[in-house]
């Protein structure tokens, strides 16, 4: 009797264990894991489609190049797209359906605006998320949201340096009506006092009282900080009014030196400096150049800087999440993150904010090139 119960329980225990579901495989071990998700929302459609294109070729190489390399850790990355079409509340959503639907485990857009829609979406999943954008206030005193653009404080500063060194007194400073300006203008007046400083309103295009009080201040130099779709107004008033000064453009390739607002204001821009992410798209550099050549043969060269900044961005998230099995583990390690890539060197200094070199370029010759 005894030897028959036993067979029995034998037999049970076999009959348990085959209709019991397997356990997950060990995480760490290659080809063994699921991939890890990066969501990117991103303006790919709409008048801003221009800043989603461009971090659109950079996330795709640097995704290619971390999953032929073996991906991080054996773990394969795949992309998730949101289109934002530029619009706040749209982004936000995306930002909600890429986490909570989605299960990403990185997040990415640009420029400022998306960055204020996106941060509190990202800080309250506790999902890493890197923005570009010149405003820090989105990532100030969070955990998993982080700033990757050099600051409107060092753009302006090397400008107002600029201008001062080409004899300039009379400096004026002209402006969104938000953060970022006001940061260009702490950098701007540690070099200089400003002649008169003026500001619009976002969503704003008539810009000719403003730029009224600029003409009658007499000003020689005028730092400008718009964006990309609002620099065809800028420039076209500037025109009008017969305003005769010296331009200096932050985050130049970016905005209003933009190759597309560039081409049809050449005559305006004359002598005209830019300040912008260290990146010398003349350099020699065999990385450099293998990445240009990548872009081309895609037929993707449309922003050649900032698809090499998100590119940089990509591995950056890469990097941090080496080692990690969770996300708060990758947060921590992207404040410690010290690396160098095609836009130099970067740094968090163990906080959300990155360091970064700033280039000052100039208009010569009909092209935008680094300045000696």
């Amino acid at each position: 009797m005894k030897i028959y119960s036993i067979i029995l329980i034998a037999a049970l225990l076999v009959l348990v264990s085959s209709c019991s579901p397997a356990l997950p495989q060990d995480s760490t071990k290659e080809g063994s894991a699921r991939p890890l998700k990066f969501g990117a929302v991103y303006q790919l459609s709409g008048p801003q489609a221009y800043y989603g294109d461009m971090a659109r070729y950079g996330l795709e190489l640097a995704v290619e190049d971390i999953n032929s390399a073996g991906g991080i850790d054996g773990r394969k990355v795949v992309v998730v797209y949101e289109d934002s079409a530029g619009d706040k509340s749209k982004a936000t959503t995306s930002a909600k359906k890429l986490i909570e639907v989605d299960d990403v485990d990185a997040l990415f857009t640009i420029t400022p605006p998306m960055a204020g829609s996106v941060s509190p979406v990202a800080e309250g999943g506790k999902v890493p998320y890197i923005y570009i954008g010149s405003a820090d206030i989105f990532a100030i005193n969070k955990s998993y949201v982080f700033k990757d653009y050099p600051s409107p404080i060092d753009l302006c500063k090397v400008l107002a340096v600029k201008a001062k060194d080409e004899g300039y007194s009379s400096i004026a400073l002209f402006g969104r009506n938000d953060e970022v300006t006001s940061l260009c203008k702490d950098g701007a007046t540690g070099i200089s006092n400003l002649s008169i400083f003026e500001t619009y309103n976002p969503g704003d295009f008539d810009f000719k009282a403003q730029l009224s009080k600029i003409k009658a201040s007499k000003s020689e130099a005028l730092i400008l900080y718009g964006l990309a779709d609002e620099c065809p107004a800028l420039f076209k008033q500037i025109k009008e009014l017969g305003l005769d000064v010296r331009l200096f453009l932050p985050v130049q390739s970016f905005a209003c030196g933009s190759d597309a607002n560039t081409k049809p204001y050449e005559g305006l821009l004359s002598g005209a400096f830019g300040s912008d992410i260290a990146l010398d798209e003349a350099s020699q550099d065999p990385t450099f150049l293998s990445f240009k050549k990548r872009l081309g043969e895609r037929n993707w060269a449309i922003h050649i800087r900032g698809s090499a900044l998100e590119y940089d961005i990509v591995n950056e998230m890469a990097e941090a999440y080496k080692g990690c099995q969770d996300h708060a583990c990758a947060a921590d390690h992207l404040r410690l993150l010290q690396r160098k890539g095609l836009t130099g060197a970067v740094s968090y200094e163990g906080g959300q904010i990155v360091r970064r070199e700033v280039m000052l370029t100039k208009f010569s010759d009909g092209k935008w090139v680094k300045a000696e």
